[in-house]
């Protein structure tokens, strides 16, 4: 096993009601869906914090999470694009 292998995560958020969470941030706009992002560390390395940086049309396109495990951060999107991460 690679002892620095960290996996990225990305999964779809539900309600208590097992309803996807999506919702139009304006009237005519797209459906918005709430995402987590997260790390698996399965390698041995120490994790400090994570750092995603979204897509550039993002207004806070850095986000930084410094809470383990899993270093989680929550997003409203509306299509799949890439994510660069930084580890530390």
């Amino acid at each position: 096993m690679d002892k620095d292998k960290i996996e990225i995560n990305a999964k779809v958020l539900k309600n208590s009601d097992s309803k996807v969470r999506r919702k139009k941030f304006h009237k005519k706009g797209r459906d918005h869906y709430k995402i987590e992002l997260s790390i698996d560390n399965k390698g041995e390395k120490t994790v400090k914090q994570v750092t995603y940086k979204l897509h550039p049309s993002f207004k806070k396109r850095k986000r930084v999470s410094n809470e383990g495990p899993g270093f989680p951060i929550e997003i409203w999107t509306w299509g799949t694009f890439m994510i660069d991460v930084e580890v530390e």
